[in-house]
């Protein structure tokens, strides 16, 4: 198992994911607070990027709230972040009119100030933006059944949170099913949806936009599926902790070949020593 502090020293920025990282949704983990601060401290930068939904500020408060330092980090990017970006992108008379946000807590952060209004009715949006789930409550047929009208009228998407899993406090196993479960479902049924977030390479490119910054990069998280496939499509290098979404009982061979994604370094948690 690898300590981020013998690896240190070969890389220049590090990309680290927060939900089964350096937090498990409620409460930071072990040493996690202190290995964000010797990173920076041995002068490298540190960016949190995340799959969350939710703007980068939000993000922000709540890792202050857990007890994180914001001194801690360079910067926080999200999927929600890079999606309200892009949407405001688009001239104004060409954004979409109404859309139907499928998320968690009723947050509309990412199209705020956008002049986008909402609409629980499928009937009438030209827009879904799936950037929450609301597992175990809702279950999958729940989803298909709101998503039904929309494929009729050919309603596209947008995945602003492509996990598949989410991150339950004090659980692992049998972890509910996330956002990307929801919009692996809508392509299934003939709809198209447009990705942001990992492995996708869009967060990655706009992360480097705002650090202006091309340094080596390690990239560190829990999944192989986004966060080591995510280094992979951008020619970094990765570190997969075991404090998140994975178990000590899966073979994680078979998800490597799967992935067609392998990391450079395994280690049980994000420790510096």
């Amino acid at each position: 198992m690898t300590s981020i502090k013998t690896i240190a020293p070969n890389y220049d920025l590090f990309l680290v994911d927060q939900f089964g990282v350096i937090h498990d949704g409620a409460q930071p983990f072990p040493n996690s607070i202190a290995t964000m601060q010797a990173v920076r401290n041995a002068g490298k930068r540190l960016v949190i990027i995340s799959n969350s939904g939710k703007r980068a500020t939000q993000n922000e408060q709540r890792l202050i709230e857990m007890g994180f330092n914001e001194n801690c980090w360079d910067a926080i990017v999200t999927s929600g972040e890079v999606a309200w970006h892009s949407l405001s992108q688009i001239p104004i008379g060409k954004r979409p009119k109404k859309c139907l946000i499928l998320s968690r807590g009723n947050d509309t952060s990412p199209i705020d100030n956008l002049g986008i209004q909402t609409s629980d009715n499928p009937n009438n949006v030209d827009l879904i933006i799936i950037a929450g789930s609301r597992a175990p409550e809702m279950s999958l047929d729940d989803y298909r059944d709101i998503l039904e009208p929309c494929i009729a009228r050919g309603v596209p998407a947008i995945c602003i949170n492509p996990d598949v899993k989410m991150i339950v406090p004090n659980q692992q196993d049998n972890l509910p099913f996330g956002p990307g479960k929801i919009a692996l479902l809508y392509e299934k049924m003939g709809g198209k949806v447009g990705f942001y977030g990992k492995p996708h390479r869009l967060i990655y490119d706009h992360i480097r936009d705002i650090l202006k910054y091309r340094g080596k990069t390690l990239c560190i998280g829990d999944s192989i599926q986004h966060d080591i496939l995510g280094a992979k499509n951008i020619g970094a290098e990765s570190l997969l902790v075991m404090s998140g979404i994975h178990t000590e009982s899966e073979d994680l061979s078979k998800l490597y070949l799967k992935w067609d994604a392998h990391p450079n370094h395994v280690s049980d948690q994000f420790s510096w020593d």
